[in-house]
């Protein structure tokens, strides 16, 4: 027959029951902890999932981003049309302007005189005789001008003005006469009317203003004539060189009252 231990309750001693009793209470709170952190975890699940969601179809999506790739590619057929436009306008302006220069070639021929008169060519036409805007002096260090007549008439054939409207135009009286010039000074006193020239001011088509010269440089200094003729002067007129006439200096600056 087994007999239990003296102190004994179902065969175990006070402190082992007490033991299995805490054993138990701490496996009672942490199974309730447990539990109640899976209440939390759903908790916060379900919050989530009852926020709106905006749902998209995947082949809109794909759609939407075609679309956009397409958008971009048309803006740049759009840009490039653009800029082609803008060089095909370019282009047919320049060709205009080339094919005026290749009609004013034919009719006028090269470097064509803004003042002239109509005269025979002795072949039974005619060629355009240039008229002078003044008259040029070159020396071994500087230019002087002395001024010219105003040309009779004006060039009907390309406008309704006469020379003399267009020589205040121009501004010829108002050219420094009878003064010794640096070449700098002279290009900054013609650059105004060689501009007009060159921009159609004065005749529908570029044209050249002419002048006389003559060469007034010692026996020593010919380099100097032939480069301030060359360069300073046929670089922006027409040239034409007077040998036999001697050059008639004027001995004060000239008022353009001279001229009336």
């Amino acid at each position: 027959m087994r007999t239990y231990r003296q102190g004994t309750v179902l065969g175990l001693t006070v402190a082992e029951i007490f033991l299995l009793l805490v054993f138990l209470l701490l496996f009672a709170l942490l199974l309730r902890q447990i539990l109640q952190e899976e209440e939390e975890v759903k908790a916060a699940e379900s919050s989530k999932s009852s926020s709106p969601v905006i749902w998209k179809r995947p082949d809109r999506v794909e759609t939407l981003v075609e679309a956009r790739v397409e958008l971009a590619k048309a803006e740049q057929a759009v840009a490039a049309l653009e800029l082609q436009r803008n060089q095909t306008a370019s282009l047919l302006a320049r060709a205009e302007q080339l094919a005026l220069r290749e009609q004013t070639l034919r009719r006028k021929g090269e470097n064509p005189p803004c003042w002239y008169q109509i005269v025979s060519d002795g072949k039974g036409g005619t060629r355009e005789k240039p008229s002078y805007a003044f008259s040029i002096a070159i020396y071994e260090d500087s230019v002087e001008l002395a001024p010219s007549e105003i040309p009779p008439g004006g060039a009907f054939d390309d406008g309704d003005r006469t020379y003399a409207e267009e020589w205040e135009l121009v501004g010829v009286d108002r050219l420094p006469y009878g003064q010794r010039l640096s070449d700098a000074e002279f290009q900054t006193t013609v650059s105004s009317m060689v501009d007009l020239a060159k921009t159609r001011q004065v005749r529908t088509y570029e044209c050249v203003f002419f002048v006389k010269v003559w060469d007034k440089t010692p026996t020593d200094a010919k380099e100097r004539w032939k480069s301030a003729h060359d360069k300073l002067i046929e670089g922006v007129f027409g040239a034409y060189q007077v040998i036999n006439d001697p050059w008639v200096a004027i001995s004060r600056p000239y008022s353009s009252q001279e001229s009336d």
